[in-house]
Order: structure tokens, then C-alpha cells, then sequence
């Protein structure tokens, strides 16, 4: 006897994971900022990534993960964090002395960058990626930002593998499953059934393979960036 496929059920779960996938991500309020207060009477609105001695590298609120940006503590009057706590300048002691660490054409601190595991420092301060961006990019020698553009390319790459090889590997298992429950599975169609789903697993495990391979190539070069900046110093 022929079974028919509720599809109202199937489209009421795909509802339901739909939903639940939206309210998986993260929602940032949005009071949830530092206001920068210039000398000039302007105003940014920024996430702090640090105060150094002489200033202050951030990102701007509305773009927290793009490029780390610098602006000199002489030019800031306070600065209003997210919770509420203000920190406030003094223009003639914010003044940076010619004994302060050698630093670039832009103000970058001159020191190695340190390799610890899976993050960078330099000297016992951690960098973000966006940071380390920066200090490849600005460094005299062009090769270690070079460099690091590769590892990026390579990274992008290798998420995808890896996304493509999660997805058939759900795509195998709602096969299996679908065969099953439903009850498509028969005498006459094992063999299409086996071929299909060898397929699907083959090319999901090969998708695996190029992502390890490729996350190992990207770590590598930028490791090879790191050293390129290390030694151009």
C-alpha cells in the first residue's frame, strides 16, 4: 500500500528550526557602546580595544569587527564607557616623549610579535586578528601583509569545505532517515538507496579532507607572515 507524505508536518518542522536558528544568534543592545569625546567636540561611538601611552585603537560600534583604528590620547577629551564608568584626559599630559618605544611612520609600536598557541601578543598584551592585520600591513617590507592576505584567501577556502561538508552530512543522515520513516526503502530500491547515500558520504569526507589540509596551509603562511614582519624589523 502506497503511504502519503504529510508535507504540512514537513514544512511545520522547518518552521521551527527556522525560528530556532534566528534566535540562535546574538543580539547586542544597542546602548551597548563607548563614545569617544574629542577635544574638537565630535563625538565617536566605538568599542575600546585598548589605551596605550600614547593613545587609543578601537572599532567603530557599528562595525565591531572591521579595521582596528588609532587615534592619539592628545586629541581626546574622555572617554564614556558602555557601563557608564568615564575616563578623562589631560592634553598637556598625554604629550608622547622622544624616550617612549620606537615606533613606525603611523605611531605602531615596533616590537616582535609573539606566537602562543592559537594567539598573538606582543609583548604580554594579546592582539586580535584585526590588530595583527594592521601591524603585517604597515610594516616597511610589503611581504608580510601579502602573506597574510594569502592565509586569509586560504582560510575563506577552507570554510567553505567545511560548510559543504557539514551540509551533506546532514543531507546523508536525512536520507537515511527519510528511507526509513517513511518506508521508501524496498528490494528494488537498495541499490539506488546504497548508491546515493555512498555518494553523499564520499563527497561529504572528501570536503572534510580539503578543510583539515587547508586550515593547516592557512596557519602555516600566517605563521610565515608573522616571522616576515619579525625579521623586517
Amino acid at each position: 500500500m502506497q503511504k502519503t507524505v504529510n508535507f504540512s508536518c514537513i514544512q511545520s518542522g522547518f518552521l521551527r528550526i527556522l525560528v530556532l536558528s534566528l534566535f540562535s544568534f546574538p543580539i547586542t543592545p544597542a546602548s551597548a557602546q563607548d563614545i569617544i569625546y574629542l577635544r574638537n567636540g565630535e563625538q565617536i561611538k566605538a568599542k575600546i580595544n585598548e589605551v596605550t601611552y600614547d593613545a587609543i585603537t578601537y572599532t567603530h560600534f557599528e562595525n565591531p569587527t572591521g579595521a582596528l583604528l588609532k587615534i592619539y590620547k592628545g586629541e581626546v577629551e574622555k572617554i564614556v564607557y558602555e557601563n557608564g564608568d568615564t575616563r578623562e584626559f589631560n592634553a598637556a599630559s598625554e604629550t608622547v616623549e622622544e624616550t617612549e618605544p620606537k615606533t613606525d611612520r603611523s605611531g605602531v609600536s615596533q616590537q616582535e610579535i609573539q606566537v602562543k598557541g592559537k594567539r598573538f601578543y606582543i609583548g604580554e598584551r594579546r592582539i586580535g586578528t584585526s590588530e595583527l592585520s594592521m601591524l603585517l600591513h604597515q610594516s616597511g617590507d610589503p611581504s608580510p601583509g601579502q602573506l597574510f592576505d594569502k592565509s586569509k584567501k586560504i582560510q575563506k577556502e577552507a570554510y567553505i569545505f567545511g560548510y559543504v561538508s557539514g551540509g551533506l552530512g546532514l543531507v546523508s543522515y536525512g536520507v537515511v532517515t527519510s528511507w526509513t520513516v517513511l518506508g521508501f526503502a524496498s528490494s528494488t530500491n537498495d541499490q539506488a538507496f546504497a548508491t546515493a547515500t555512498t555518494a553523499l558520504l564520499m563527497t561529504s569526507g572528501g570536503c572534510l579532507a580539503a578543510n583539515i589540509a587547508l586550515r593547516r596551509k592557512y596557519k602555516q603562511i600566517r605563521l610565515d607572515a608573522i616571522a616576515a614582519y619579525n625579521a623586517s624589523l
